[in-house]
């Protein structure tokens, strides 16, 4: 098992060529995650020169793990709304599929044709399976970037009752800057990806819902260097009766105090030694975050 507690504190400027790759970026198997979840906090704005102070956050859970592992081999089919069966199959390229566990949780991930796409998830209540790959990551993907589609999905809650969901997801790389971590070091290279899904469920049999309208943002910060993201934001409005009221908020945040990467990563090491290269600081440094901002970055602070 490899382990990740990923973050670089490398001082220098923003490459123009910023991106997210399948080479740097892609799901690993074998790769293990162990991040904090802390207390959620506005993403704040896009755009360039962005700084995320997160110097304030305190810990909520201090161990939370996501691993990567084989290929899944969960049902072969489920039956949806009594006529349609769906299919979470093992296939025959190993290297394509993935299996992502994270609290309780199993996520299914395949990349096809340079995007990494969710084919499902499952848990002990619930098991869902999108019926048109819902995409997760396009690869090579700039600043400045967007992509969006519809999808459908289909699944059982309790075993026995249908789920029918739908929506739109759009994902756009909104944002470059750096970021002032817990411990007050700086982190350079930063760039966001930010999620917008919107979800429709219909009737919940055995619970008596009606059609539920949510919207779920999602923003991940990546540093380069790194294969996975060092921050993340969830937050979940629930869109009823014309009201965007929030009612679902959580944030992930991978703790720097020992500086461990994949050893055998080399696509990410060689990114690594060349900005430590680059800049003979290659340490942390403690920084006034309003005298910094004053001096180098525009405004993202909030009251």
């Amino acid at each position: 098992m490899k382990t990740i507690l990923s973050f670089s504190l490398c001082l220098c400027f923003f490459p123009l060529s910023a991106q997210i790759t399948r080479q740097n970026n892609a799901i690993r198997i074998g790769d293990e995650i162990i991040k904090q979840q802390v207390v959620y906090k506005d993403p704040g704005r896009s755009g360039e020169n962005v700084l995320w102070d997160f110097s304030k956050l305190s810990a909520v859970n201090p161990e939370y793990i996501l691993s990567y592992k084989e290929p899944y081999t969960i049902k072969d089919s489920i039956n949806i709304m009594g006529n349609d069966t769906v299919y979470l199959k093992r296939e025959d390229n190993h290297n394509e599929l993935f299996q992502g566990i994270e609290h309780y949780t199993s996520y299914y991930y395949r990349i096809k044709n340079d995007t990494l796409y969710c084919m499902g998830h499952e848990n002990p209540t619930t098991l869902l399976h999108y019926r048109n790959p819902l995409p997760a990551m396009p690869y090579p993907f700039g600043y400045g970037q967007k992509t969006a589609r519809s999808y459908t999905a289909g699944g059982l809650y309790s075993s026995s009752d249908s789920i029918l969901s739908y929506g739109n997801i759009s994902i756009e790389f909104d944002a470059l800057g750096k970021m002032i971590l817990p411990s007050r070091d700086t982190l350079e290279h930063v760039m966001r990806i930010k999620k917008v899904q919107t979800i429709k469920r219909d009737s919940i049999s055995r619970i008596g819902q009606d059609v539920m309208n949510t919207v779920v943002e999602t923003c991940q910060w990546y540093s380069k260097g790194y294969r996975y993201p060092v921050f993340e934001t969830v937050k979940t409005i629930d869109l009823k009766d014309g009201e965007n009221k929030v009612f679902f908020t959580t944030a992930f945040f991978y703790p720097p105090q020992e500086h461990y990467y994949l050893e055998d990563d080399e696509e990410n090491l060689a990114v690594l030694d060349s900005l430590a290269s680059g800049n003979a600081n290659t340490g942390g440094e403690e920084i006034d975050p309003q005298q910094w901002l004053k001096d180098n970055f525009m405004y993202n602070f909030y009251p």
